[in-house]
């Protein structure tokens, strides 16, 4: 499937490398704070917003770095560019189609209260606008954005925050197995209360909405209820559940509602290495479609910095969410990612990272077959190199490919991209 969206506007840069070079030169001429950054979704997805469930946060900056951060409103300015080379921008099996990807992406925040630390109270706006531009599919350019605004304030031992985010994305998704537009809107308030010194109850609701152009939408709205318990100054934990509501358009797809029961740990064991997870177990309805199900949750994480200058990063986790392509279909994504960063002389940083993903997929409604399981490995390396403060130069490559059983052969793919980036902010 090739699906190609209608672009509002025609772009042909020129076709060569020697044009890619000069757009990264032309960010390295910009004075300003630098943070490179190349926006690559979930594991097993092209570089490019994430799918649906799992929304890209807009960027934030350095308060140590960002002007007017003196003052009571306190703003950041950022303009990142990429030249990449996508040999399957399609992530096609057998029509594989290479092109030039020229992407600009500013963007603004602003705020008042602790808008960088978000640690005290604070009110604060992001917005990026992205362009990309196709040289040899011109028919694939394309506008994105992202805004989000979210807010926190406490009230003795209460504290409440909120969070409101709007997407407006284009690019490749694994699920569907082609390019798709996309609008995801998410809303989420939560609050915690301090009942003393060692515990506090955590509650929060949450609405998202995914609306694809030619896919599958849904909608789905949840809560969730935590006790948390400070044991020793390195050990936290928490106990509680949640319950979410999910509706899905067409005939075949019926309402589902999950809980969860889930154990979560935060662990401090020095200032070099911190750890947090959540295990727990889900069960699923399906409105009277099919029976019920159970299945294993859990979220891990690791920060690990033996040596200055040395960040070692695992990640892991897996979840289960409706298919946009699939009618009457679910999957269950089971994720892990190990990245390394690396700074030398105070100037060189050197990123690497692998990522494991595998996707099941399981139907809804009796009488549908489904089968279908996805294997994602992507491997990334990265070169930045800070020129001065405000001011970075960088190059990557990205490696991707997904393999299954005979249900997933429609949609494998082998993926290349490599390119230059530079960001600056002012």
């Amino acid at each position: 499937m090739n699906r190609r969206t209608t672009s509002r506007f025609s772009f042909a840069p020129h076709r060569s490398l020697l044009t890619a070079a000069c757009a990264a030169v032309l960010a390295s001429s910009l004075a300003g704070y630098v943070e490179a950054q190349i926006l690559t979704g979930r594991p097993g997805q092209l570089t490019g917003p994430s799918v649906p469930g799992y929304p890209v946060p807009l960027s934030s900056s350095d308060p140590n770095q960002v002007m007017g951060e003196a003052r009571r409103f306190k703003y950041a300015f950022r303009l990142s560019l990429a030249a990449t080379y996508d040999d399957n921008i399609f992530i096609s099996r057998t029509n594989k189609t290479g092109d030039w990807v020229f992407t600009v992406e500013p963007s603004i925040t602003f705020g008042v209260g602790d808008v960088f630390g978000r640690s005290g109270n604070y009110l604060r706006v992001d917005y990026q606008p992205g362009f990309s531009f196709f040289s040899e599919n011109s028919s694939q350019n394309n506008v994105q954005h992202s805004f989000r605004a979210s807010g926190l304030y406490t009230f003795n031992r209460l504290s409440v925050n909120f969070g409101q985010s709007i997407q407006i994305l284009n690019g490749a998704d694994t699920d569907v197995g082609t390019r798709v537009s996309r609008h995801v809107y998410q809303t989420t308030l939560g609050m915690s209360y301090a009942i003393s010194g060692k515990t506090s109850v955590d509650l929060g609701f949450n609405y998202t909405y995914n609306s694809y152009k030619n896919q599958v939408d849904s909608d789905v709205i949840g809560a969730n209820l935590y006790v948390n318990w400070v044991y020793s100054p390195k050990w936290t934990f928490g106990f509680g559940g949640s319950w979410a509501l999910t509706r899905v358009d067409g005939p075949f797809s019926p309402d589902q509602t999950s809980e969860q029961i889930n154990f979560r740990a935060n662990y401090q064991a020095t200032g070099k290495l911190a750890f947090n997870a959540s295990v727990g177990v889900e069960f699923r309805q399906f409105d009277g479609a099919r029976s019920g199900s159970a299945s294993p949750v859990f979220e891990l994480g690791m920060v690990y910095q033996p040596f200055d200058g040395t960040t070692v990063t695992l990640r892991g986790g897996r979840r289960t969410q409706n298919s946009s392509i699939l009618v009457g279909q679910n999957f269950t994504t089971t994720s892990f990612g190990l990245t390394l960063r690396q700074r030398f002389i105070q100037r060189i940083y050197v990123t690497a990272g692998v990522q494991f993903e595998n996707s099941d997929y399981n139907e809804n409604v009796r009488g549908i077959f489904s089968g279908r399981s996805d294997n994602y490995v992507t491997f990334n390396l990265g070169l930045d190199y800070s020129i001065r403060e405000g001011l970075t130069f960088g190059a990557f490559y990205t490696h991707r490919e997904n393999t299954g059983n005979t249900l997933s052969r429609p949609f494998e793919f082998s993926n290349n991209q490599y390119g230059v980036r530079a960001t600056v902010s002012f």
